[in-house]
């Protein structure tokens, strides 16, 4: 079987843009150029290149990056996460979709690097901000966090930041990507299906120089971006993003 960057899951305890972000654009005063990359994919999939080379781009941009390895990226790390103020959000992270018959829940979930135990984060998996998941069957489970993790759990705000869910499905429903708008992003981009890991680490370097180097707007990158690589190979991936004004792009991908 193929591996993917996002996963078999088995859920428990679940109850229940303003103006597109532009590479040194906006209010220059509203939050710092600062960047990080939440590597929980490390665990699994580790890509010191990808790592690299984003770095790279960030930096030649001009900014501060931080990096957080897999066994960092726990629940509590989530929690504090938008009171860090970051102007960019790499989430490398394994990410699994959740359904039920109603709309509302239907989202990505994404994964930490901490064990599930039913002895901790009780009240969170009670009120469905959390969550059990696994990578593959038999696989040790871990933590996920859930859209109301985000928008109720969290502290501080994602106030003008973009976010990168590089996991799969993160924009196959649209509550992940809405709950880090609701909470202030100012875009959220991702994937609309499942995505291997290479292919989501090559297209994230893409879209980071189109973004930092060559000046576009994100929805302009992520056009770009799918259009410089094509689908996913195996799952027929693209990416797509949100924004604000609730616009969602979903561009023809076609390899050149």
């Amino acid at each position: 079987m193929l591996a993917s960057a996002g996963a078999l899951f088995l859920v428990v305890g679940i109850v229940a843009a303003g103006a597109w972000w532009r590479a040194g654009g906006g209010d220059p005063g509203a939050i710092p150029r600062t960047a990080v990359i939440v590597d929980q994919l490390s665990l699994t999939q580790p890509n010191p290149s990808f790592v690299s080379e984003a770095t790279n781009l960030l930096t030649a941009a001009g900014y501060r990056v931080d990096y957080v390895p897999g066994q960092l990226v726990n629940v509590e790390y989530y929690r504090t996460l938008p009171s860090k103020r970051y102007s960019l959000i790499l989430f490398r992270t394994h990410a699994a979709t959740f359904r039920q018959a109603d709309a509302n829940h239907q989202f990505a979930l994404l994964f930490t690097g901490e064990p599930f135990s039913v002895a901790h984060h009780t009240d969170q998996l009670r009120n469905g901000q959390l969550a059990e998941a696994i990578y593959y069957e038999g696989a040790a489970p871990l933590f996920a966090i859930t859209p109301e993790f985000i928008r109720r759990a969290t502290t501080g705000s994602f106030r003008g930041s973009t976010i990168v869910m590089m996991g799969c499905n993160g924009l196959e429903y649209p509550g992940t990507g809405q709950a880090f708008l609701d909470r202030g992003a100012s875009a959220f981009v991702s994937w609309d299906k499942q995505v291997t890991p290479g292919h989501t680490d090559l297209a994230t370097e893409h879209l980071l120089q189109h973004l930092l180097a060559d000046g576009e707007s994100v929805a302009s990158a992520v056009a770009t971006t799918n259009r410089d690589l094509g689908p996913d190979p195996a799952f027929g991936a693209t990416l797509a993003a949100v924004g604000k004004t609730a616009l969602m792009l979903r561009p023809t991908a076609t390899a050149h």
